[in-house]
């Protein structure tokens, strides 16, 4: 890219809509992101854009805003995510998918074939060492955070769910 960039909104986000990857339902989801992000079109028409976000789960999401990009007449979209790969589900409070849903294992961990899924001319994840360090430096603290669903490195021991119960 190298060139001069300019920060700007794309997209005006309702702040009335919750997070969509915790829906139960892949409809349920993609209504959710429609609802939730209006592209600015006089901001992206014409526009390389590179876009950041925290986290791609499950790649739904993200998938479909570089559609409403692109129909509002970005040029080009690269992705920049602000964390590693999701490889792994979070048994800590985060409602994320089996590692078989997961947007990373997906693709194998394949930067080209996710690039090519999401329909994206390039796309960046940030290293779990890159994370650890940046945590480190804006807090200060040396102490230890949870990146399990990063590295699949549990905090402590996890027991496979079985099939069957609901508790």
């Amino acid at each position: 890219m190298g060139r001069p960039c300019v920060f700007d909104f794309g997209f005006f986000r309702n702040p009335y809509v919750g997070r969509s990857f915790i829906s139960p339902s892949q409809e349920l989801r993609d209504l959710k992101v429609l609802c939730k992000f209006n592209p600015m079109e006089h901001t992206l028409s014409g526009r390389d854009v590179v876009v950041v976000d925290d986290s791609i789960v499950r790649g739904t999401t993200a998938q479909q805003l570089v559609k409403l990009l692109y129909n509002a007449g970005a040029r080009t979209v690269h992705v920049r995510i602000a964390s590693p790969p999701v490889t792994d589900p979070c048994y800590y409070g985060m409602d994320f998918p089996s590692r078989e849903e997961l947007f990373a294992n997906k693709h194998n961990g394949d930067i080209e074939a996710m690039c090519k899924w999401l329909k994206v001319d390039s796309l960046g994840y940030l290293s779990p060492e890159g994370l650890v360090e940046a945590a480190t430096r804006s807090s200060g603290s040396k102490h230890s955070f949870c990146r399990a669903c990063f590295t699949g490195v549990y905090p402590v021991p996890i027991e496979p769910i079985k099939e069957g119960n609901d508790w």
